[in-house]
């Protein structure tokens, strides 16, 4: 009985085995395998080495990508030149910023609804934006007005 079952387990280790090799073998194509302590290879337990090398040559890629993309747009904030705002048209673009309207704006400063349009309008021009939110985030971004 004992002969039988060291017979079986036997068998059943060699076959363990054969299946294990084979596992391996479709593993080590797809490029995964694995060093164990003692230098075998298990197969599908990670990733190999060149893999993982690849992943972290595009991970470097992706970052220094990222930061040469910083650099240039730092460089061109730097660079760009606009017509520096009026006193006035700072202020108002200061309550766009709060997020007043044009009559409110008006009422704030006791002007009429139309010179504030305009100053607006001015200040569009001068930062290079077609929308008012545009603007608001050009004069910030120029240091013209703060929150």
């Amino acid at each position: 009985m004992i002969e039988r079952r060291t017979r079986r387990s036997q068998v059943q280790v060699e076959a363990l085995a054969m299946f294990l090799e084979s596992q391996r073998t479709t593993l080590r194509a797809r490029g995964l395998a694995v060093t164990m302590r003692d230098g075998r290879m298990l197969a599908g337990a990670g990733p190999s080495p060149e893999r993982l090398a690849r992943a972290a040559i595009e991970i470097i890629g992706v970052y220094c990508h990222h930061a040469l993309r910083r650099s240039l747009l730092q460089n061109q904030r730097e660079e760009a030149v606009h017509t520096p705002l009026t006193p006035r048209e700072r202020e108002v673009m200061q309550w766009v910023a709060v997020g007043k309207t044009d009559e409110e704006i008006g009422d704030i400063l006791s002007i009429g609804t139309t010179t504030v349009t305009s100053h607006v309008e001015n200040a569009k021009q001068k930062l290079d934006a077609f929308r008012r939110t545009y603007a608001v985030v050009q004069a910030i971004r120029f240091g013209e007005i703060t929150l």
